[in-house]
């Protein structure tokens, strides 16, 4: 049996915080997520192993899970399609303590550097996408969630860019970039149109036996 054949899609994509309670709180407050599973705590040798890469240990400076020096929280969080795992690294504290998250290795958030990715979140047809990137934000700073802003995209502050071109694969694609509260980058797309039509048709020609 091919690889492809014992597949079933992907499951969920991850994001490794700085701060668990804000990025919790933007991705179901402000998002609407719902929390699945929320785990604390995770550390030992064999953990350790899976997650964290001999090589990567020779190279750079990692969380020490091994000896439990530092920790892992987790958090699951379903969308419609997709689920978002956090993962947020620091050091072991007892109950009450402050978290003292795992350093970033990566200064540069911008979505060109090679290894940085991004979460795409499906905007609904008939959605104002102009007036969701202003409530966004909006939303974003009022729980004190500054670092959330999208990108402007001209001179008079729209945050909207739009394929129009009919016969063009892309025509009616729309997309805002956005940088998260961790400075993740997220896009949210609407998809409508040539677009909407040719992602259809491979969904449709993936799901053929």
């Amino acid at each position: 049996m091919s690889i492809a054949a014992r597949l079933q899609g992907v499951h969920h994509v991850g994001v490794t915080v700085g701060d668990m309670e804000k990025s919790f709180q933007f991705y179901t407050e402000v998002l609407g997520g719902v929390p699945i599973i929320t785990g604390n705590g995770f550390k030992g040798p064999e953990i350790h192993n899976a997650l964290l890469s001999k090589e990567e240990a020779e190279h750079y400076s990692i969380p020490n899970l091994r000896d439990g020096t530092d920790e892992l929280d987790v958090r699951f969080i379903q969308f419609d399609n997709v689920v978002i795992e956090l993962l947020n690294y620091h050091s072991a504290r007892k109950e009450g303590e402050h978290i003292n998250t795992f350093p970033t290795q990566q200064s540069n958030p911008s979505p060109a550097v090679v290894n940085n990715m991004h979460i795409s979140f499906y905007v609904k047809d008939d959605v104002d996408l102009e007036q969701f990137a202003a409530d966004l934000e909006k939303k974003s700073h009022e729980l004190g969630l500054d670092q959330v802003k999208c990108n402007k995209i001209n001179a008079n502050g729209s945050r909207v860019f739009e394929v129009a071109q009919e016969g063009n694969p892309f025509d009616g694609w729309h997309l805002i970039y956005c940088k998260g509260p961790n400075g993740e980058q997220l896009e949210f797309n609407k998809v409508v149109r040539n677009s909407k039509k040719v992602f259809a048709e491979g969904l449709s020609k993936k799901q053929q036996p």
